[in-house]
């Protein structure tokens, strides 16, 4: 039986998520493991796949649902810098809130 840190840490990598794991955790063990391993930076043996998904997430979370609602439903005056400004904090505080209840959980566990 694979523990929770062997799955995440790539040891076990066709194991699902154990019972083990928190069921908040498991959604990024799965992304994780589902993302297939195709740029590693030479010589450190690092994948980064995972990181450029996640960017291009960002990216469109930004382009195509923060903006369009703080444009289009509350108003913000379009191609202005302080509602650029405000964009890029509503998907900051957006990530900063997956990765601290992720972290938050994960160090609980």
């Amino acid at each position: 039986s694979s523990t929770c840190m062997d799955i995440n840490m790539g040891k076990n990598k066709h194991d699902k998520p154990s019972a083990q794991c928190p069921t908040l955790l498991r959604p990024w063990i799965f992304i994780q493991n589902a993302t297939p391993k195709i740029l590693t930076l030479p010589y450190l043996n690092v994948d980064i796949t995972l990181t450029l998904v996640c960017a291009l997430f960002l990216y469109g979370l930004r382009n195509f649902i923060i903006e369009p609602i703080m444009v289009g439903s509350l108003g913000w005056p379009s191609g202005d810098r302080l509602t650029n400004k405000a964009i890029c904090n509503a998907v900051s505080i957006f990530h900063s809130s997956v990765l601290a209840v992720g972290s938050f959980f994960y160090l609980d566990y």
